[in-house]
């Protein structure tokens, strides 16, 4: 049963107007299964009304130390403390034992009373993608990786010197087929694996690879963990999170290894995309991990929107292509490079996001904007009608003097 309004009044008066003092004094009186802090708000919560209701000064009470409000539906964690002295937040959290891994600060106030400092801390739990990319870094501090290495290409010295770009562009490897229900990741696998490994061919017949630049993320995946697009577009897929992560890192492996086989190096690149910018990086960051002591391996998990690379007298612009229109990245590329674009003759801008082939020349600079290499189409791309745009590979042959002077496209 709980205190009546006049008993919470006579313990109140009685005991220092104490809210405190007089939920203890009532728990000694009574059976009950509210614990202190429930009695000792329900008290507080009259007093204080009766007090609004006259004009009378609310007070602190000064033997009430720590009050904790848990709400498991909104994910919060409030604290109100009094201090002797101003406190941090960092001794907030010391004081409380709070794990840092599940709980973010969102707000924090003091304010000087009569007993000291009382302190307000509001705690929120930690978005899930937060949780798990933590998680996943310590996860990756202890991991070795059994890597036996792959032996470098046979020189071929009549052939002239090249570097490859590949631009995995709009993959959505994880995506549920809406159109054909051709929903099998491991045939998306072969086929992909297989027109990669043609497209090469075709390059080795022409230059002697020094490096092959890979350029992954950019809508790899579908979603993020949450099934969502980074702005929270629900998605379709065709595999759990973990099960589609742990099959495309494998894939991955394959493929780097394939082109650590045809040329003496391999850079690749982690690009942002509107889908996957999360879990990308987690498989980039996997991928480093594991590739680490291979010397002719170099992978990039830098988070930048755009990045610039220099190959011989060329530079190229990558972006997804989502936020920046191409015009904004011509007039950005002369400032963003001007510590290579003396010495280069070349300058590409490649993007992709919208699924399907334009280009444009701004000035000097040449704008593609190449396929996606998704073959699934989605209730969206049918309402869309974009079933009928083809997927494609699109890899370029870079060579000092000449530019990109082998553009190779082949139908996924």
């Amino acid at each position: 049963m709980s205190i009546s309004k006049s008993l919470a009044f006579k313990l109140y008066e009685e005991n220092e107007k104490s809210p405190t003092l007089a939920a203890k004094a009532y728990l000694k009186t009574t059976t009950t299964s509210e614990d202190l802090e429930a009695v000792r708000k329900r008290i507080s919560g009259m007093v204080n009304k009766r007090k609004r209701r006259e004009g009378l000064e609310i007070t602190t009470d000064p033997y009430h130390s720590t009050e904790i409000s848990h709400s498991l539906d909104k994910g919060t964690l409030e604290i109100s403390s009094i201090y002797s002295q101003p406190p941090t937040p960092e001794i907030i959290i010391k004081d409380h034992k709070l794990d840092t891994k599940k709980w973010k600060l969102s707000r924090f106030w003091s304010k000087q009373v009569a007993s000291g400092w009382r302190v307000s801390a509001l705690f929120s739990d930690l978005p899930q993608e937060q949780k798990v990319a933590q998680s996943f870094g310590s996860f990756l501090q202890d991991y070795k990786p059994k890597y036996k290495g792959v032996i470098p290409p046979i020189p071929k010295n009549n052939l002239p010197k090249g570097t490859l770009f590949i631009n995995k562009q709009d993959a959505h490897l994880n995506k549920k087929d809406e159109a054909s229900a051709d929903n099998d990741i491991f045939d998306r696998f072969d086929k992909y694996f297989g027109v990669l490994e043609s497209s090469v061919e075709d390059v080795c017949k022409v230059s002697k690879l020094e490096k092959a630049l890979y350029v992954i993320g950019s809508d790899h995946f579908n979603s993020e963990i949450t099934g969502m697009t980074v702005r929270g577009t629900p998605q379709t897929n065709i595999l759990t999170y973990h099960t589609s992560f742990q099959l495309v890192c494998d894939h991955e492996v394959k493929i780097i290894d394939y082109l650590l086989s045809k040329s003496d190096k391999v850079d690749v690149i982690y690009l942002i995309g509107n889908h996957d910018a999360c879990v990308s990086f987690h498989m980039a960051s996997w991928l480093r991990v594991y590739f680490r002591d291979d010397k002719r391996v170099n992978i990039d998990i830098s988070p930048e929107y755009t990045k610039y690379l220099k190959v011989y007298d060329s530079i190229i612009c990558i972006n997804h292509g989502d936020v920046q229109k191409p015009e904004k990245l011509a007039q950005n590329f002369a400032y963003e490079t001007k510590e290579w674009i003396k010495d280069c003759n070349y300058s590409y801008i490649i993007t992709g996001d919208k699924h399907h082939e334009l280009s444009k020349d701004f000035g000097a600079i040449k704008w593609y904007q190449i396929a996606a290499s998704s073959t699934a189409k989605s209730n969206w791309d049918k309402q869309c009608g974009h079933t009928t745009t083809p997927a494609l590979m699109t890899t370029f042959l870079l060579r000092e003097n000449e530019g990109a002077s082998l553009i190779v496209k082949k139908k996924l």
